[in-house]
């Protein structure tokens, strides 16, 4: 029989997962950008792929946070 993998119930998002995050949101709030607004399309695209970022990136330690938590759970009825 498989031994359970062991959670650890305290663990935190990385500093990378913020990092990405933080940047994303600067990114999208900055009026500077890789391609301006102006520029039909492309200016909303890199926009759009900046909070494409952010979103995944939230997902992910939403879904560790989930994962932590149902190992937690599991390990507490074993």
């Amino acid at each position: 029989m498989p031994k359970p993998i062991p959670s650890s119930p305290n663990r935190k998002p990385s500093w990378q997962h913020w990092l990405v995050v933080i940047a994303s949101l600067f990114y999208i709030l900055s009026p500077i950008d890789a391609l301006p607004d102006f520029v039909p399309i492309a200016g909303w695209l890199d926009d759009g792929a900046a909070a494409l970022l952010m979103a995944s990136e939230i997902a992910q330690m939403l879904r560790e946070r989930r994962e932590d938590e149902t190992n937690e759970d599991t390990n507490h009825l074993s």
